[in-house]
């Protein structure tokens, strides 16, 4: 029998009205439960005497509630748990993640792409790409693994697409080999991609691709352009062509100058039928980050880029009106907070040369590699530095109810930036009206 003195509702706890009940969502474990206000008065309150009234609760619901965490031991340090559990997942063996960068080259030119562009860097050395292969095949000997994830990124990962298919092949039968299991995907514009070529990515074991789109067709083709057009229709045939073979995630950015035209995207998707074709929808605030400015790097604009706050509220509108047409989109308790590629042990990004980095702005920046695919380690500062982050160091994330699904953020973000106006998760400023469309 549970001692009921003994136990206090989590600091982590988030309370959504719901018609006639309550969603009472607790952090620690993204756990959902749906009580009377009768009930939820009677965890989260006391009796004019300061006392507890978890009483009045069911010791079955009790259970529950402490299976959840959203009840815990008075003596429970919960930020040092959720501390823990992302230590926990920054480690995990089981897993390893190689992004591999073909080509810093690019067949679009985006104004705030954070990367510089060579017009061609010759692609993946046939030396590098056999590095690669001996590094992958010294990670698949451990016998901790147990799945090896291959990303595709750049630059424009299609321009390099032979070289894609022949290591992506290669590795999936060297996985097949080992007993591992192997997942591969690829970040790309999504341009020009044919069903041959679909099913060349397919037969070679990559499935998943993301695709992005600025907003509506006009404003999309003013950003993303190729030498002398659009992109927009490319895309489209893209989606049309490949669909039922391959995995289409689609990110949209949000930008004050793009905001009022995505509903217009959204709608254009639909009538093409292409709600049936994307896995998946969501939607990003883009920021200020350059690898050779370090004075600009994630300074404010508000006409360019999106506080944490302002881009929540677009957001929950736009997953209404998404959810609305019939797309699919991310339930927010399940996304992958914090514990991003850079914080992971065993994860890498590999540039075009052979170097080593850890996050994924910083693919071609030499100044952040570490080391290089052969093993060597020349820059140790660089790969401690994720090692050493710590978002229970900083006041203001200790102190904060998103905490365990946060994590702090974006490392990288929080290293550069003055302050935390666009850092936070914006679950943080729309927690009430994204929960209740997936839960309530």
């Amino acid at each position: 029998m549970t001692d009921l003195s003994d136990l206090r509702l989590s600091r982590y706890v988030l309370s959504v009205p719901s018609n006639d009940s309550v969603l009472v969502v607790g952090l620690l474990k993204r756990a959902v439960l749906e009580v009377s206000p009768e009930y939820w008065n009677a965890l989260s309150e006391s009796d004019e005497n300061g006392n507890s009234t978890l009483s009045a609760l069911p010791s079955e619901l009790i259970s529950v509630l402490v299976d959840a965490r959203i009840l815990v031991e008075s003596n429970f340090d919960e930020l040092a748990h959720a501390r823990t559990q992302s230590l926990l997942a920054r480690g995990r063996p089981d897993t390893f993640g190689l992004i591999v960068v073909p080509t810093m080259s690019c067949n679009m030119g985006c104004h705030y792409c954070f990367e510089d562009k060579p017009e061609n860097d010759g692609g993946l050395p046939t030396r590098i790409s056999e590095d690669l292969l001996n590094f992958a095949e010294n990670r698949m000997t451990d016998p901790r693994l147990r799945t090896f994830h291959l990303r595709w990124f750049g630059g424009e990962p299609m321009l390099e697409i032979d070289r894609v298919l022949e290591i992506t092949q290669k590795l999936k039968i060297m996985s097949a080999s080992h007993g591992r299991r192997f997942r591969a995907d690829m970040v790309t514009n999504g341009y020009g991609i044919t069903r041959s070529c679909a099913e060349q990515m397919r037969e070679a074991g990559l499935q998943a691709v993301q695709i992005t789109f600025e907003g509506d067709q006009r404003k999309h083709d003013k950003i993303r352009r190729l030498s002398k057009a659009g992109s927009f229709d490319g895309i489209i045939a893209s989606l049309k062509a490949a669909g039922d073979l391959l995995e289409f995630t689609a990110r949209v950015h949000v930008a004050p100058y793009s905001v009022d035209t995505i509903p217009r995207l959204l709608r254009h998707l639909h009538s093409e039928g292409l709600h049936h074709v994307l896995k998946a929808i969501y939607f990003a605030p883009i920021f200020n980050y350059r690898q050779n400015d370090p004075r600009r790097n994630f300074q404010e604009n508000s006409g360019l880029y999106l506080s944490s706050r302002a881009f929540a509220t677009h957001e929950a509108e736009l997953l209404a009106d998404a959810r609305q047409l019939g797309f699919t989109t991310l339930d927010p308790l399940d996304a992958d907070y914090g514990v991003c590629t850079a914080l992971r042990e065993n994860t890498a990004v590999m540039n075009v040369d052979g170097t080593l980095s850890k996050c994924y702005l910083d693919a071609g920046d030499r100044n952040e590699s570490y080391g290089n695919i052969t093993g060597d380690i020349d820059n140790p500062q660089n790969l401690q530095k994720w090692r050493d982050a710590d978002f229970s160091a900083d006041p203001d994330c200790a102190a904060c109810t998103f905490a365990p699904v946060c994590l702090g953020g974006c490392d990288k973000h929080a290293r550069a930036a003055s302050d935390k106006s666009m850092i936070c998760t914006s679950l943080k400023y729309n927690y009430a009206d994204v929960l209740q469309l997936y839960h309530g």
